[in-house]
């Protein structure tokens, strides 16, 4: 994953604040609010992090290409991953 664990947290926690504070949301407290920005931040990473074991797996297929300078790792992976993020509907 990308970010620790703490820096979630306190992206969830910014984020309830502001949300709360700007009464954007007043059907749940702020620790409610704060627990569900962390999950939906937590489920998201996560999500990408299964993405990029997939497109890992998927390039072991090119890796005679790759070792014989025929594909560049890094844009073969860009471009498998941007298909499958389409294909999924996913924001990266």
């Amino acid at each position: 994953m990308r970010l620790r664990e703490s820096r979630i947290q306190q992206l969830a926690k910014a984020i309830a604040s502001s949300l709360v504070e700007g009464h954007y949301v007043t059907d749940v407290t702020r620790d409610q609010l704060e627990v569900f920005v962390f999950n939906a931040i937590h489920q998201d990473l996560k999500r990408e992090d299964d993405l990029d074991e997939e497109v890992r797996r998927i390039m072991t297929t090119y890796q005679t290409d790759i070792d014989r300078g025929r594909v560049q790792y890094h844009t073969m992976f860009k471009l498998i991953k941007t298909k499958l993020a389409k294909d999924r509907n996913m924001i990266l």
